[in-house]
């Protein structure tokens, strides 16, 4: 090992102890029942961890974007690749403090998300928004991130939970003498507002009307956060969150042992539930990876499974074989740092020297549906023609060109990707994600009836 990577290790390291235990030794956090006896103390403590390591995570974020410009300058885009996958690392970090802010909900944690490329730190005002942060930081209970520095919040500047009362906020953070008189003209009224765009003819009105759709914006996801229902200002339509008695059971375990097992003999190949298979390996070279999991797939899988498969890897509207190390790569995604394996594991798909590869099996999948009592059914492929060109944040799952729905009587729910990112980035099994999707599906269709 080379010492850049021994040192990226030992970072990461001291990172993921801090994010596991927040708040130290403590004695009177030893258990979950002196964590309640203590909550309050408990949660200034953690907050006190948190925003040391949120802090920490700014300069090693800076430190890779210098080298993915010096890399680039020199035409080295597989070095520039490579420092911007170990950025992702660090914004990750931060992500799953986000994750952790929001107590592992996931439903909220995908409301903050716009899917917005991050914009640079180095072409950052960074004074105001450490200013800000430590205002926000002297209320122990309160935990901010800078939203820039994470791949999963795109609304305001800063995003603040406070873990005692629950409230979110979204902080605008307006450096700059234009920008602090829109605020007090936003602030003060019509007048004030119309003495503003007098001032600054259409430039001036254009920003006023900038800031507006921002608070709207915010508004409208801090209710939805507050109500479990509201306007989606993303999706551009209303939701309702769904709560189901099936719990997300996690096959994490099964993982672990992959990974174990092929750094003992080279390969591993698992399946759980006789539909999401598991494949690590060694091999360092991605196509013959990739080659040689779907020879062991091709020498398992038979009938409509194994021509689902094929069709799959011939003409693929979403990644056949999954690599889970891109799953750092979807925001809306649990932070693989927070997934049941041990950081040794964890460190050998993030560095590479093994490879975690799955693949789902849709035709295993609709059996689960249908024993958890739903239908499962293709839509046509017009129907799925029509799906991809709806929105990001509205758009389906588009597999072969058809959409897998799940059908009870008459009333259907379209999965979506992030269902389907359970799986393959959450650890959720394919079994607990179908009874979910299965009681999600009942539970609309009796309400709207």
């Amino acid at each position: 090992m080379d010492p850049a990577q021994q040192r990226a290790i030992q970072d990461l390291q001291a990172a993921l102890a801090l994010l596991r235990e927040p708040a130290g030794k403590d004695p009177r956090f030893s258990s979950l029942t002196a964590i309640k006896e203590n909550f309050q103390d408990f949660i200034a403590a953690a907050n006190a961890g948190y925003k040391k390591l949120h802090l920490s995570t700014i300069p090693k974020i800076l430190e890779r974007e210098h080298a993915i410009v010096g890399a680039r300058k020199r035409k080295a885009e597989h070095e520039a690749r490579a420092y911007e996958f170990s950025r992702l690392l660090w914004y990750r970090i931060n992500d799953s403090i986000v994750w952790l802010m929001l107590s592992g909900q996931r439903h909220e944690f995908k409301r903050l998300m716009a899917y917005r490329p991050r914009p640079s730190l180095l072409e950052q005002r960074p004074e105001p928004i450490f200013s800000t942060l430590s205002e926000i930081y002297a209320d122990p209970h309160t935990m901010a991130v800078w939203n820039d520095c994470t791949t999963c919040v795109d609304i305001g500047d800063i995003f603040a939970v406070n873990k005692i009362t629950g409230e979110c906020r979204f902080v605008e953070v307006k450096a700059g003498d234009v920008n602090r008189e829109v605020s007090k003209a936003l602030e003060s009224g019509a007048a004030a507002r119309t003495e503003f765009i007098e001032k600054y003819k259409e430039a001036g009105r254009r920003q006023l009307e900038r800031f507006e759709r921002q608070h709207v914006v915010a508004e409208q996801v801090l209710h939805i956060l507050r109500e479990e229902k509201g306007f989606d200002p993303f999706a551009k339509h209303e939701i309702s969150i769904v709560e189901t008695k099936t719990p997300a059971i996690s096959y994490d375990g099964e993982l672990q042992v992959a990974i174990e097992a092929a750094k003992t003999g080279g390969m591993s190949i698992r399946c759980v539930d006789d539909c999401l298979w598991l494949f690590a390996t060694t091999e360092t070279n991605r196509e013959r990876v990739i080659t040689d999991f779907r020879a062991h797939l091709e020498a398992r899988l038979q009938g409509k499974a194994l021509n689902h498969l094929r069709a799959m890897l011939e003409r693929a509207d979403v990644p056949t074989l999954f690599d889970l190390r891109n799953s750092f790569y979807y925001p809306m995604t649990q932070p693989l740092y927070l997934r049941g394996i041990r950081d040794e594991a964890l460190f050998d798909l993030v560095f590479g020297s093994v490879s975690v590869f799955l693949y789902f099996d849709w035709t295993a999948f609709e059996n689960l549906v249908k024993a958890h009592g739903a239908n499962f059914r293709w839509s046509s492929e017009k129907e799925g023609r029509r799906a991809r060109a709806r929105s990001a944040a509205t758009r389906p799952l588009v597999i072969l060109g058809r959409v897998p729905i799940i059908q009870i009587g008459d009333f259907e729910v379209q999965m979506g990707a992030p269902r389907l990112l359970c799986i393959l980035c959450d650890g959720q099994t394919p079994s607990s994600l179908a009874q979910q999707e299965v009681e999600g599906c009942e539970a609309s269709a009796k309400a709207k009836r």
